[in-house]
């Protein structure tokens, strides 16, 4: 395999040292957050609820989408493929996983459906799979090289970032905002009938949990669509702040996608409690519900979901 040919980066050198400083401090950040997301996931068996092992994996693709922001950019074709084929994978799959993150808390909460779970091959079918056929075409075509600030797919062959990438991302904006908008609607006319009552509390806390996934999606690569469409129009006028947000939220996923999670009650007080050394930390909360989804785990961890 072959880089292709490189043109201008676009940038001033010092631009470019900013903009790989701002990708390798918001890797580093989702690095250590999707880490620990991991961690629990290993260490905490009761944890391990069909929700939960959907976030696991992930982070896991959080975690290896960072490590190309890692990678320096020295000119070498190997290193440079690699970053390009590590981006197109993993950031990709990491897409994926919010859209069946999604399509769970939807079939658990709208359909009631008791066993998400048996989904759960296409889930990896489509997360891991996919995205690997998906960064197997612009190669195909000799399209991987340095890309402005890092390697990925070179401006002359544009056409395969919205074919590999961005057509993809944008489906699962809309697929992702559509179920978010049902689940409003029932959950909303579910606490109103039920007059709030503790199973319907408990569905709105695991909807606000979970819900919390597309909303990042949004937030992390609206300005990388932005400043895409940009690019394709003014191809010789990047934008430099807008390059600048758009590598640090792009990179910064994985860790708002941990605090997200992380901020669990349940998981916050195992982590208390192992680093007080009291073990595996405090009983179970009901904002915890949504590892319920798809059972797993101990059986009678579920009778201390509630309060």
């Amino acid at each position: 395999m072959a880089c292709a040919e490189a043109g201008d980066r676009g940038f001033e050198p010092e631009q470019l040292q900013t903009i790989e400083s701002l990708g390798k401090t918001a890797s580093s950040l989702s690095f250590i957050c999707s880490s620990m997301i991991i961690l629990c996931y290993v260490a905490f068996p009761d944890l391990r609820k069909f929700a939960f092992k959907l976030v696991f994996f992930l982070s896991i693709s959080d975690m290896l989408s960072c490590i190309p922001g890692f990678l320096p950019m020295n000119g070498n074709c190997a290193m440079c493929l690699t970053q390009a084929w590590m981006y197109s994978i993993f950031a990709s799959s990491s897409v994926f996983w919010t859209a069946c993150i999604t399509h769970c808390l939807y079939r658990a909460l709208v359909h009631h459906d008791v066993d998400v779970a048996k989904n759960e091959r296409y889930y990896h079918f489509v997360s891991w799979v996919v995205p690997f056929f998906l960064a197997v075409l612009p190669q195909l075509d000799r399209a991987y090289g340095p890309a402005g600030a890092w390697c990925w797919i070179v401006r002359s062959k544009d056409y395969w970032r919205y074919i590999q990438f961005y057509a993809p991302l944008w489906l699962i904006f809309a697929f992702n905002i559509t179920l978010y908008v049902k689940l409003i609607l029932r959950l909303r006319s579910v606490f109103a009938g039920s007059g709030g009552s503790e199973g319907s509390s408990g569905d709105m806390k695991v909807f606000w949990r979970l819900g919390l996934y597309p909303v990042i999606l949004v937030v992390c690569w609206f300005a990388a669509s932005i400043n895409r469409l940009h690019n394709s129009i003014n191809p010789n006028d990047p934008i430099y702040w807008l390059t600048c947000v758009q590598v640090f939220l792009s990179n910064i996923q994985g860790c708002f996608n941990c605090l997200a999670y992380g901020l669990n009650s349940n998981v916050r007080d195992k982590l208390r409690g192992l680093l007080s050394g009291r073990g595996k930390g405090g009983g179970d909360r009901d904002d915890v519900q949504l590892t319920k989804i798809g059972g797993g785990g101990d059986d009678n961890d579920d009778e201390n979901d509630h309060d």
